[in-house]
């Protein structure tokens, strides 16, 4: 439902209403008429003509396949939209998902710092931890619950952008965070680059030039000019006339001048299609590298990062509750933890971009 769809799809029926206009029939002309009339003699009187003047014959299939490459290209742009749509609608997410990600880290780092911070004020009751260790502490935890808060407002902020694309003022969609098949790698050896809506585009635009030359060509053919009347001749009726003719220019510089603007048209359209296949190519390469790259990093802390600080994590947290490690030791091994699961949070967040990029260049 979202409006640039709507529009998209308005498109292709205001190209739809204007099929009608490639059949042009010119201008008509209701008449009666007398000749050799007097008062003695009645003449010949044209008691009723009708009279067709401009009719673009010879104009009608040009426009036609005007009409139609034109219909073509608004379908195209509808694709386009559609597929840029949904693009959006996927970084939007990636963007809600990574934030939630984040506030449900800052949540549980909360719930560690407070912990740590209540472990200190008891041992510096009983005097087995100093002052300055359960001074960090205590900070620590407060910066920690600023930080839940900022993290919470962030991911609110990251669902309205998400809805704004879905375009629903009275529902608020929400993420579904169990459901984490779409953080699985692309198949990247389907490739469907070569059919996307962009390029396809393009190859519309120089079809609609192309055809716009012809139609303008077209032009130099003649309209063609009709009457027919009935008449009374002497008073007598029965009789009738008729006229067919041809209507043309003498000169044709005005014509040739819009063809000739035509054919510029259709060279810049050649030129914009190159530029787009050259940026378009560019784009897919980049696109490619940044997904390898990101993968990578991703799947790295997944898979090796991650794991190690939660055994750095669980086994601070054993050694300082056996007295192995002091507060302020077991508080920089918090730091490290978090420190790597906010690296690898970045690290998806820049994962799911590339991959959703690359998605769409991919046109998969």
């Amino acid at each position: 439902h979202y409006p640039a769809l709507k529009s998209a799809q308005l498109g292709i029926e205001k190209q739809q209403a204007l099929r009608g206009t490639a059949f042009d029939f010119g201008r008509t002309t209701l008449f009666t008429a007398g000749e050799e009339v007097s008062s003695e003699v009645p003449g010949v009187v044209t008691v009723f003509g009708i009279q067709q003047q401009n009719i673009d014959l010879f104009g009608i299939g040009a426009k036609s396949k005007l009409l139609a490459q034109q219909l073509t290209r608004a379908n195209t742009e509808q694709a386009l939209t559609a597929l840029q749509v949904s693009h959006q609608v996927q970084m939007a997410y990636a963007q809600a998902y990574v934030a939630w990600r984040h506030w449900q880290l800052m949540q549980q780092t909360d719930s560690l710092y407070g912990a740590l911070a209540q472990a200190v004020k008891l041992q510096k009751e009983v005097q087995s931890a100093s002052n300055l260790a359960y001074l960090a502490a205590a900070n620590q935890a407060q910066q920690s619950g600023m930080q839940v808060q900022q993290a919470g407002q962030d991911y609110k902020v990251a669902l309205m952008q998400l809805n704004q694309w879905l375009a629903t003022p009275d529902t608020l969609f929400t993420l579904a965070p169990a459901q984490v098949s779409w953080l699985a790698p692309l198949d990247t050896g389907v490739n469907t680059a070569q059919t996307h809506p962009v390029l396809t585009m393009a190859q519309n635009q120089v079809a609609v030039a192309q055809q716009a030359v012809k139609t303008q060509q077209a032009a130099y053919w003649p309209q063609v000019n009709l009457q027919y009347g009935l008449q009374q001749v002497g008073g007598q009726s029965g009789f009738y006339q008729y006229q067919a003719g041809l209507r043309l220019p003498l000169v044709f510089t005005k014509q040739k001048s819009l063809v000739n603007a035509a054919r510029v048209d259709y060279q810049m359209a050649q030129q914009a299609q190159a530029q787009t296949q050259l940026t378009f190519a560019n784009q897919l390469d980049v696109a490619r590298n940044q997904y390898a790259k990101w993968l990578t990093s991703w799947q790295f802390y997944q898979n090796q990062a991650l794991p190690l600080a939660a055994q750095q994590q669980a086994g601070s947290l054993l050694a300082f509750e056996q007295g192995a490690i002091d507060a302020v030791a077991y508080l920089q091994h918090l730091k490290a933890v978090l420190e790597t699961q906010a690296q690898a949070l970045q690290a998806l967040k820049a994962y799911l971009a590339a991959k959703f990029t690359l998605q769409y260049l991919l046109n998969l």
